[in-house]
C-alpha cells in the first residue's frame, strides 16, 4: 500500500528527481531481498506508466533513528551560526 501511495504522489508531483521513504517496513523489504521490494513495488502499480516510475529513484532511509540525526546536524549548524535565521 505504500508503494501506491509513494507511486501515485511521484507522479502527482511530477518527482523525477526520487522518492525517500523512511518507513521502517520498507527498511526491512530492502535489507532482505534482491531486487529492492520497494523499487518493485512503487514502479508495478500503474501498467502504463511504469516506463516513467522506474526512472525515477527510490531511495530507503536504513538508519533507525533519522529524525535524530536530522536534529543533531540542525542543532549544529545552528549552533554554528549556519542555520540562517
Amino acid at each position: 500500500m505504500l508503494g501506491t501511495v509513494a507511486s501515485n504522489l511521484a507522479l502527482t508531483l511530477g518527482a523525477s528527481g526520487g522518492c525517500i521513504s523512511a518507513a521502517a517496513s520498507f527498511r526491512a523489504l530492502s535489507i532482505i531481498s534482491n531486487p529492492p521490494v520497494p523499487q518493485t513495488v512503487f514502479e508495478n502499480k500503474k501498467a502504463a506508466l511504469t516506463p516513467y516510475l522506474a526512472s525515477i529513484p527510490v531511495y530507503v532511509v536504513l538508519s533507525k533513528f533519522p529524525g535524530l540525526i536530522g536534529s543533531a546536524v540542525a542543532l549544529d549548524n545552528h549552533l554554528q551560526g549556519l542555520g540562517g535565521e
